[in-house]
């Protein structure tokens, strides 16, 4: 497994048990963990074009 997937799993886990728990409304839950899926997409749309040498800036 690598380092990346660990903290996403605990990173879940983490939002999910806050949640289960009653210290994390669903919407805050929801809203963190789509910007972490938009944040790691940008992530790995600027290291493949980094990776092809193609334009790394705005789209």
């Amino acid at each position: 497994m690598k380092y990346y997937q660990l903290l996403i799993i605990v990173w879940t886990l983490f939002i999910g048990g806050s949640y289960y728990l009653g210290f994390t409304p669903l919407f805050l839950g929801l809203v963190v963990f789509l910007a972490s899926i938009i944040a790691y997409a940008l992530y790995a749309k600027d290291k493949a074009a980094a990776r092809s040498g193609g334009w790394r800036g705005k789209s």
